[in-house]
């Protein structure tokens, strides 16, 4: 048993989430080993999904190729995030 007040169990690795000892920032149901790491590693992510769409859909789109409209609403979705992480 911790000696701290318990908040749960990190949602990535499960260990025990402890008040003033492991838990987060952000408080969004990470160890701060977790939240950590995402946080490192947020930018990564951000330059790979912003690669994948100009090898992929804008690819498409440069060389007249239609998206669907499952693809038009993924692209959005993921311009929506790339500039939200930007900003």
């Amino acid at each position: 048993m911790s000696k701290g007040l318990s908040l749960g169990h990190c949602r990535t690795c499960s260990s025990e989430i402890v008040n003033s000892v492991n838990d987060g920032v952000f408080r969004d149901g990470e160890c701060e080993a977790c939240e950590y790491h995402r946080y490192q590693t947020q930018p990564r992510l951000l330059e790979a999904l912003d690669e994948l769409l100009c090898q992929t859909v804008d690819m498409d789109l440069a060389h007249g190729i239609a998206l669907t409209e499952g693809e038009e609403q993924a692209r959005a979705k993921a311009l929506a995030a790339i500039a939200e992480a930007r900003a």
